[in-house]
């Protein structure tokens, strides 16, 4: 019944049978757990996993498995992560799906601690994280600032395998958008230590946030770099060395 839909009907025949104290299977706890899971309908499913626990009946690993990942894509954090650690006290190794669904919506509810601690965990583990996990966990890095930790993740990424050019110029194009110009060069420079590129767009775009900063020192190397890779500079990078030209001469006029 529960494969066809028919909860509610499902429902009222396990309540008949609690009347009747007759107490329902393994498999029919985990069957009706299932239906409601794939329903969306958690809360109901997490009130059969509590009671078919209380009975001392032993959830399996894919039964434990779906808890963990529908609660956490629903935000509900808290019941994923406690299901999560009572499932490895059980005995059972997460696979990398769950620990990257677990960890993703960490990152994307911005909770560094937990993240780390996942992604610790999954490596210690012996199991590669995704393409997507190592993306989410540096964009939360990014956005907190932690500047260092961020470079760590980068490096065991590529170790890892992964080409990390885009992932390194989207944490560098972070920092530009949110004005942190000091903490976009140290950025960049972490990139050129560790034989990462960025593509000139990036480039362009920190070098005007520098000019407008009014870092003009900080700016002449990237304009460099911006000319060495054959870009086209154009009426507003002009504009925008013209502006600082003009600035200059008045400060010189004023003998400052």
């Amino acid at each position: 019944m529960g494969k066809d839909g028919r909860l509610d009907t499902l429902m009222k025949l396990y309540m008949e049978m609690q009347g009747y104290s007759f107490r329902p299977s393994a498999p029919m706890y985990v069957s009706m757990i299932e239906s409601y899971v794939k329903a969306g309908k958690l809360d109901a499913a997490l009130r059969l996993w509590d009671e078919m626990k209380r009975v001392d009946f032993r959830p399996n690993f894919g039964l434990y498995t779906m808890i963990v990942e529908s609660h956490a894509k629903s935000g509900k954090l808290d019941i994923a992560m406690s299901t999560f650690i009572d499932m490895e006290k059980a005995g059972f190794l997460p696979t990398p799906s769950t620990y990257s669904c677990l960890l993703e919506m960490h990152a994307a509810s911005g909770q560094v601690d937990s993240a780390m601690k996942l992604y610790n965990s999954m490596t210690n583990a012996g199991l590669r994280p995704g393409l997507s996990t190592y993306t989410s966990l540096l964009m939360l890095l990014a956005n907190k600032k932690l500047v260092d930790v961020a470079a760590k993740i980068l490096l065991e990424m590529k170790a890892m395998g992964y080409s990390v050019d885009v992932s390194a110029s989207d944490v560098l194009m972070v920092y530009i958008k949110e004005g942190s110009v000091d903490v976009a060069l140290r950025w960049l420079r972490f990139m050129g230590s560790s034989g990462t590129r960025s593509n000139n767009f990036i480039i362009r775009q920190l070098f005007k946030s520098c000019m407008k900063s009014g870092m003009y020192e900080s700016a002449k190397p990237l304009l460099e770099m911006y000319v060495n890779s054959a870009a086209k500079v154009d009426l507003i990078l002009y504009t925008s060395i013209l502006a600082y030209l003009v600035d200059a001469r008045k400060n010189s006029m004023r003998g400052i």
